[in-house]
């Protein structure tokens, strides 16, 4: 890869899990944030790097990263921190979108630091980068009803009636991380945070 300015360069990282059982969850929102956008943008990820699936696009003269780790949720830190470090990218540069049990579901939230809250992704990124001052888009998924375990809630498919929900959910968290590019933190948080 060619060298760039660090300055010049954001990453957008969408947690999730691999494959086909996976790939309708709510455990994989991010990943399927990240799809959002990628189709918005017109770029494939197909390229594979650091155990992640990746595409690139230049806008506005900087370059943008969508990457999608394959190194499965509770490891996700392994495949994120060498990007990090390979692009010596500043951790104010790089966002990461997750599900979110405690957020109702369709709501989204940017925050620029903070605790992984009981998620693994998170914690596993708070680990390998050392650090847990980088921002991260919580997108909410509602708690489980009553009775159910909360694993077999994000990860069991989604209906068709709450899958129509969901998308809205993803096109919501698609504008805000392309906000947070242009925009910048705090002109996202005040417009989509509730």
């Amino acid at each position: 890869m060619g060298r760039r300015d660090p300055a010049e360069i954001y990453v957008i990282v969408g947690l999730g899990n691999p494959g086909r059982r996976y790939a309708r969850t709510r455990h994989n929102a991010g990943f399927l944030a990240v799809d959002f956008l990628a189709k918005r943008w017109g770029v494939r990820l197909w390229r594979r790097r650091f155990g992640a699936a990746y595409g690139k696009k230049t806008v506005a003269a900087r370059e943008v990263f969508l990457v999608q780790p394959h190194t499965y949720m509770n490891l996700s830190g392994t495949s994120v921190a060498p990007w990090v470090g390979d692009l010596g990218l500043d951790l104010d540069h790089l966002l990461v979108i997750c599900d979110d049990l405690n957020l109702p579901a369709g709501a989204v939230r940017l925050r620029t630091q903070g605790s992984a809250g009981g998620h693994k992704g998170l914690q596993s990124l708070i680990e390998e980068l050392g650090a847990d001052k980088y921002p991260r888009l919580r997108v909410g998924i509602g708690s489980p009803p009553a009775g159910e375990d909360a694993a077999d809630y994000v990860l069991a498919p989604l209906g068709r009636a709450d899958d129509e929900q969901f998308q809205k959910t993803l096109a919501r968290a698609a504008d805000a991380a392309e906000s947070w590019f242009r925009r910048g933190a705090a002109a996202t948080m005040a417009a989509f945070n509730q």
